[in-house]
């Protein structure tokens, strides 16, 4: 970012600098620099998705703010990493970004992973079901009450409590 102005997002987009790209999508003086930001950012959705797998923390911090940041585009995507049954790590991250967008596109999807053989999957599923709010999801959320795992149990009343049912 400049001293002098908004961000160049064209520059930092030939850069490939993430962190300028999620400046910028946060630059409150300009909203064009914000969509054009989240434009780029929606582009790089693909890379992004893959930084999920890194073992930096860093990095998965920035590659999950910038698909949050990159909006609508970017849901398509992470539902995809979730229905091609990509790695486990990845799935959860992806769930984690899908509720924290409240993407409610993504209910279906999410439902879905309530019954994962993995405990914590199911969990961050019941959590972003709860985050997003759509009734769609009380009556998979009302079955999941039973789940095994006392730690999904309770994400799911939690849940439960967010949605209205």
């Amino acid at each position: 970012m400049g001293l002098f102005g908004p961000p160049n997002v064209e520059r930092l987009d030939r850069r490939g600098d993430l962190e300028g790209l999620l400046r910028a999508a946060r630059y409150k003086r300009d909203e064009s620099v914000r969509r054009a930001a989240a434009a780029a950012l929606a582009d790089m959705t693909d890379l992004l998705i893959t930084h999920l797998q890194s073992f930096n923390l860093r990095h998965v911090r920035l590659a999950r703010a910038g698909l949050l940041a990159a909006g609508q585009p970017a849901i398509a995507a992470m539902m995809f990493v979730i229905t091609d049954h990509q790695s486990l790590h990845r799935r959860q991250d992806v769930t984690f970004v899908l509720g924290e967008a409240g993407a409610a596109a993504a209910v279906d999807v999410l439902i879905g992973e309530l019954r994962d053989p993995d405990a914590l999957l199911r969990a961050l599923a019941a959590d972003a079901l709860g985050k997003i709010g759509d009734l769609r999801s009380a009556t998979a959320l009302r079955s999941a009450l039973r789940d095994p795992e006392e730690p999904v149990r309770k994400a799911v009343q939690k849940a439960l409590e967010q949605v209205g049912g």
